[in-house]
């Protein structure tokens, strides 16, 4: 794992998201739906990591926790003005994981 890439993993997910965040906050506080999602992966998960084997996506793994954090705050920052915010995870995806790093649609053909 190169630091690096875990500093710009970090960088891009945690300071953007929070940075995306920033930029809508005027609309969502005039506007009528009143929530913010973020959605997630399983990667922050340690079981799901280490029953899974996977050991190639460290940097973003690391990162994805800073952003659950970060939309935490943000939702106790702005909560009593009746804005939601949160971070979902929507489940596991039908693919193939190849030693090479690439993940393939299973062919889901009869």
């Amino acid at each position: 794992m190169r630091l690096g890439n875990t500093m710009t993993s970090l960088y891009m997910i945690v300071v953007g998201d929070t940075h995306l965040f920033n930029l809508f906050l005027p609309l969502i506080q005039h506007g009528r739906i009143k929530k913010v999602v973020s959605v997630s992966s399983g990667m922050p998960d340690l079981d799901f990591v280490v029953d899974h084997e996977i050991d190639s996506a460290a940097p973003y793994a690391i990162s994805k926790p800073g952003t659950h954090m970060a939309i935490a705050n943000i939702h106790a920052q702005y909560k009593n003005d009746g804005i939601f915010f949160m971070s979902v995870w929507p489940g596991y995806v039908d693919a193939v994981f190849h030693k090479n790093g690439m993940y393939l649609r299973k062919d889901l053909r009869g």
